[in-house]
């Protein structure tokens, strides 16, 4: 947590969605072509948002990574993000086919800290409530629809 107020210091800028998704895609290359993955994005024009660059290069890469990691076995895993810009706010929604969460069993725990419940994938709980935590720092929210052996999605607020 002191880590992520640290960074609240950090100037903002204006980040476009685009190019971003491009340097984390390059940066985990190996494994999308280790695992087949399938990244694609659907971004309303010149896409972006002002704010810390670090923090939403840290929620793209760790919403990517989590669905690679916990994809299903026998489907290669498509990840598909996309983003709105309506009035002052964009709306981010980073859907995949993998595993899927039980919300009935997990929801109220989800964004716990070091809250696991796959536990065949490596893993510290701290990717999700890192994510909750910044995005709560730069005042957006996130929610989550999910269903089991169907896949996740992520739905994301920031102000632009």
């Amino acid at each position: 947590m002191a880590e992520v107020k640290q960074h609240l210091h950090e100037v903002k800028e204006k980040i476009y969605f685009e190019p971003l998704l491009e340097e984390i895609k390059t940066s985990i290359n190996f494994m999308i072509i280790q695992n087949d993955v399938t990244i694609t994005s659907n971004f309303d024009s010149g896409s972006y948002v002002y704010s810390i660059r670090s923090f939403i290069y840290s929620i793209f890469y760790n919403l990517i990574l989590n669905s690679i990691k916990y994809r299903r076995e026998d489907v290669s895993p498509v990840i598909e993000l996309s983003a709105t810009t309506l009035n002052d706010k964009v709306i981010l929604s980073f859907n995949d086919n993998g595993k899927g969460i039980d919300l009935d069993r997990h929801g109220a725990d989800l964004f716990g800290l070091y809250q696991r419940f796959d536990v065949s994938v490596e893993g510290s709980g701290l990717g999700l409530f890192m994510i909750k935590t910044q995005i709560e720092q730069l005042g957006g929210s996130i929610n989550i629809e999910s269903t089991v052996g169907v896949g996740t999605t992520f739905i994301i607020e920031l102000s632009v």
